[in-house]
């Protein structure tokens, strides 16, 4: 029989139905809970409104019995399993209740059928309720009924013809007020009795109500966590991102360059002069964009080499946020056609045509282009006068040569590949694949309510940093001998916000964002490479993603992304 994970809904929009998740589905990739219709434990997205978009995730480890584990996604209403919100991913057992925010949907985890030695785990019972005590304690313990025989040996006769209810009793025995007074004093100790009971019983209410309260209070408050402790919990979920990309037309699948002509001036009756004096030997060439500016021109010819390739090489930094591999990062690190591209020239010339006549102008290179939004480009076997129409959509794109992953203290850089890339904020997700989980990073979105002064660590890969190296050897006679691999070991910032700076992205601008929601942090220790780090807060949460710094003046900021930006990226966002 193949096995199954049950939920059974008690309380929430589903409350009555049961749902089978297949174990090896859940084994692969998770079963995600939320109201984003693409995930497996979806809700209703208007009924239930506790439950964030994407709020937490089941995910299967091990055999012989498997290994069941929860984990919050940075929900703004938090996990309950229990009763108790957890902080880090916790193991599920069958029976277990979660809760989806306090008061939110339930649904109680079982398995199909239930491993051996699997069973729910002992409830602890309850303490005497109260209403009980106090029923026990009300009840006035019985009298000993009167004498009914003869008199016991010696006892004085009773007296004949006395009435045995007036003022003559039988020697040794108890008249009738002496019994009312008897019973009336006993209800009066029993009721002393009572409410002392309830005192104590009341006390020790309090007493422990406190203790338990204070103890839910220390579970769902998260624990300080030093810089220190923070890199310990994380040295393993904090990854060198190295990566090489070129700019490629679609439709030929060459590389694309930007045009370079010679400096110089022909002329029929001199030597050649140069177009730009002091200048190299070699111009690249602009024409002008459609929004008043510059941009390279671009061609897929080589000219032998003197053509420059639009593309790069850089390392950067990320963070693991799923035992299957996916790696958030800064979208300038893994896709960087979509950020503005650094011309290594000083100098190049314009392309300026005024009616049938042609010429060329000195110009600066200029800033701000972006390779994704590139429009212009010469088809084979045209010159500077055949510039014509813009290139539409996606003519032109970026791909990388190479993205490659390496943890820390290792020296094997694994492959990854791009699985999302955001569409208004600097930041990419890729994906590796490996055959064992991997410790991810717990998120959390703070930007609401984080200050200026909170504590915040930041981890990466800075280029400034001292190099680690080893060399590999061959075991054999058919590689090469002595590699030498850089082996990264991040660095650990403890820093603070100093400041929140709260823009508004434009929304027609779909591949820049340069400014915007920032985090400004007090500490620039870090610099370039370490783009991509995670920002944790001071319970090891990830709430921004390290995105740039700014020289001025001789003094240096530098900035992490809100971690919601982040977020995005692991669910679907419906903009409609």
């Amino acid at each position: 029989m193949d096995e199954k994970i049950v939920l059974r809904y008690t309380q929430g929009s589903k409350t009555g139905r049961v749902e089978e998740f297949p174990l090896e589905k859940a084994r692969a990739t998770g079963l995600t809970v939320g109201r984003e219709s693409t995930c497996e434990i979806a809700f209703d997205a208007d009924r239930d409104d506790l439950v964030s978009r994407t709020h937490s995730k089941i995910t299967v480890e091990g055999d012989n019995p498997p290994n069941f584990w929860i984990g919050d996604l940075g929900s703004r209403n938090g996990t309950y399993v229990n009763k108790q919100r957890i902080s880090s991913r916790v193991k599920l057992m069958p029976g277990d209740i979660v809760q989806l925010g306090p008061g939110g949907p339930e649904f109680e985890f079982d398995l199909n059928p239930r491993p051996a030695g699997m069973a729910r785990a002992t409830r602890l019972a309850s303490e005497m309720h109260p209403a009980a005590m106090t029923r026990e304690a009300s009840a006035p313990p019985p009298v000993q009924p009167m004498p009914m025989g003869p008199p016991p040996m010696g006892a004085p006769p009773m007296q004949m013809g006395a009435p045995m209810g007036g003022g003559m009793r039988p020697p040794g025995t108890v008249g009738k007020a002496t019994v009312e007074r008897m019973i009336h004093d006993t209800q009066k100790k029993s009721k002393k009795t009572l409410w002392a009971v309830i005192g104590i019983a009341a006390a020790v209410i309090l007493i422990g109500g406190a203790a338990f309260w204070g103890k839910m209070m220390q579970i769902a408050t998260p624990k300080t966590l030093t810089a220190t402790q923070i890199a310990e919990m994380y040295n393993d979920s904090v990854v060198l991102i190295e990566t090489g990309w070129k700019l490629v037309d679609t439709q030929s699948g060459l590389v694309v360059n930007q045009l370079y002509i010679p400096n110089e001036i022909k002329s029929n009756s001199s030597k050649p002069k140069p177009m730009i004096q002091g200048g190299p030997a070699m111009l690249p060439v602009f024409v002008p964009s459609q929004d008043g500016g510059l941009e390279p021109l671009l061609t897929t010819e080589t000219n032998d080499g003197k053509n420059k390739a639009i593309g790069g090489n850089l390392s950067g930094s990320g963070f693991v946020v799923s035992s299957d591999g996916f790696i958030l990062t800064n979208r300038h690190v893994a896709a960087s056609w979509f950020t503005t591209y650094d011309f290594q020239d000083e100098v190049g010339v314009a392309v300026v045509k005024q009616g049938n006549k042609t010429t060329l102008e000195p110009v600066k290179p200029p800033q701000g282009w972006v390779p994704a939004d590139a429009k212009v480009m010469l088809k084979a076997g045209q010159g500077l006068d055949d510039i014509g129409q813009f290139v539409q959509g996606k003519t032109l794109e970026g791909r990388n040569d190479y993205l490659d992953v390496t943890f820390a203290q290792t020296r094997i850089r694994v492959p990854a590949k791009t699985a999302r890339v955001s569409d208004h904020a600097d930041v990419t997700m890729i994906q590796i694949s490996l055959p064992k989980a991997l410790k991810k990073c717990e998120l959390f979105d703070n930007w609401d309510t984080i200050k200026a002064g909170d504590t915040v660590t930041v981890m990466g890969y800075p280029g400034i940093s001292a190099l680690m190296t080893t060399k590999a050897v061959n075991v054999d006679d058919l590689g090469t001998q002595g590699r030498t691999f850089t082996v990264p070991v991040p660095t650990v910032t403890a820093t603070n916000v100093s400041q929140l700076v709260r823009g508004k992205a434009a929304v027609t601008d779909a591949v820049r964002s340069n400014e915007g929601d920032l985090y400004q942090l007090s500490t620039s220790a870090t610099g370039h490479g370490n783009s991509g780090g995670p920002t944790f807060d001071d319970h090891g949460r990830v709430v921004g993603i390290f995105v740039q710094g700014k020289a001025t003046a001789g003094a240096m900021v530098t900035y992490a992304l809100p971690i919601k930006y982040g977020m995005e990226l692991m669910g679907l966002t419906k903009v409609l």
